[in-house]
């Protein structure tokens, strides 16, 4: 397994690519679906699957272009609301709203690409936030950020007590070497946000 990252958008959204032979799966395709699949073709790589943290626009502005090359959506069924209302996402108005194809619940396994996929849901920076564990590496999307961070709680569907709850009770459960690959900037060991968060 390969991780690529590409930095998209005006928020510098954190976009994965995760391969396995010559498949792989998009993990927040922020923007421009033109350069993502640009990547894959450049790669010799196939694209199976979308997976979401959540629907913020800053993390799934691709998804509607990307969806219509016959692309699989993944997301928490939290989180359609976000995705088909636009004035919920930010009070933006966003034109590229769609459906996931498959809506996914906390604890579920996905075998994709010929890896597994635990899915662990995370509430808090929204309500339908998700985490995905592959193998050592979890991809956090804006729950959690290196430096102590994790994200705000202050906008449609957030809540500050149950994003506290999913880090301190979900994420802090895990292995302290687990990678972190997050939603925006750098990425980081968990044990090391642990330590820095020990009195959140």
């Amino acid at each position: 397994m390969e991780i690529k990252k590409l930095v998209l958008g005006p928020l510098q959204t954190n976009c994965y690519i995760v391969i396995n032979k010559n498949e792989c799966i998009i993990i927040d395709p922020a923007t421009n679906s033109e350069k993502i699949l640009n990547f894959a073709t450049e790669q010799n790589i196939k694209i199976k699957a979308i997976l979401l943290t959540h629907g913020h626009f800053d993390h799934c502005n691709a998804v509607k272009n990307l969806q219509k090359a016959g692309i699989k959506v993944y997301s928490s069924k939290f989180e359609c609301e976000i995705l088909k209302n636009s004035p919920r996402n930010f009070g933006l108005n966003i034109t590229n709203s769609f459906t996931p194809d498959f809506m996914l619940q906390d604890g579920e396994e996905l075998n994709l690409i010929g890896l597994t996929i635990k899915v662990i849901a995370t509430p808090g920076h929204t309500n339908g936030s998700l985490c995905y564990l592959i193998g050592n590496n979890l991809f956090c999307g804006d729950t959690l950020f290196a430096g102590g961070g994790f994200g705000r709680c202050d906008l449609f569907s957030g809540d500050f007590q149950k994003i506290k709850h999913s880090i301190k009770e979900k994420l802090f459960k895990l292995d302290d070497n687990i990678n972190l690959f997050c939603g925006h900037g750098a990425n980081t060991k968990l044990g090391e946000e642990k330590l820095l968060l020990t009195n959140f």
